[in-house]
């Protein structure tokens, strides 16, 4: 059974969206720090712990788990029979999401098909008034959007079975279910996200983890934008307890100076 140990809550003020400089850091991406999310540590491994994930089964898992939910990757690391995932789980938004905006997040997840015949169910029963049956098709859908369990059900069910195609097996390729901790902002985020990218030094793979490339730090070093977009957020807390949200926002919000420090 997945196991949850709670620390503490992540909470933040309303930030300024308009900031000089923030070339690297999208004005929506600084959005997300609104709200209430929260942040998770989670891991699963391999069926007894089977070293069964090379190369191209990390660089497929790396690729995959960025596109379900809302729910937003600070740090990982894909070893050879396990991962560590950084979540940060937003609260639901307070601001109600159109049919169209739920359409396009839907084209992450599903098919073209599948998209297509959900919006033909949400177009006809708007069509008919039946405007009840129209909210509890959308709702099967936004519920999940906010919902840690969902998004790790999701990332190892395509995942499995992407394996289980390629490798000619079948059956679950997960031990148990995942296990996670809640970790509280600031400090504990920080080390936690440390401790997840040296993985690979602490298995003697590499020396820095720059030069392991299925780490969050390594996919960062190398430029990949979503995995310093997550990194940037591990020390807003830092640079916000000493100055103010403004300040720490600019100071996340360009990679060259953060990578240095």
């Amino acid at each position: 059974m997945r196991r949850a140990q709670y620390l503490a809550p992540w909470q933040r003020e309303d930030l300024p969206l308009e900031l000089e400089g923030m070339d690297e850091l999208s004005a929506e991406a600084l959005a997300a720090l609104r709200g209430k999310p929260t942040i998770y540590h989670c891991i699963s491994r391999v069926v007894n712990r089977d070293f069964v994930l090379g190369e191209e089964e990390k660089e497929h898992f790396v690729h995959l788990y960025e596109r379900f939910c809302r729910v937003r990757v600070l740090s990982f690391v894909v070893m050879s029979n396990h991962f560590h995932l950084l979540l940060e789980v937003p609260a639901r938004p307070e601001q109600r999401m159109s049919d169209q905006e739920l359409l396009k997040h839907l084209g992450g997840l599903h098919s073209k098909a599948h998209v297509k015949q959900i919006r033909w169910e949400l177009e006809h029963y708007r069509s008919l008034g039946a405007e009840e049956a129209a909210e509890s098709l959308r709702e099967r859908f936004l519920c999940r959007m906010s919902d840690l369990s969902a998004y790790m059900k999701i990332v190892k069910q395509r995942f499995t079975q992407w394996f289980n195609k390629k490798h000619a097996r079948r059956g679950t390729l997960w031990e148990d279910r995942f296990k996670s901790t809640l970790v509280e902002d600031g400090h504990a985020a920080r080390v936690v996200a440390g401790y997840i990218d040296l993985n690979p030094v602490r298995a003697a793979l590499v020396r820095d983890p720059k030069d392991y490339r299925w780490c969050s730090y390594g996919e960062a070093v190398a430029g990949t934008k979503a995995a310093r977009e997550g990194l940037q957020w591990v020390p807003f807390e830092k640079f916000s307890a000493v100055s103010s949200e403004m300040l720490a926002a600019k100071r996340v919000a360009k990679w060259a100076p953060l990578h240095r420090e």
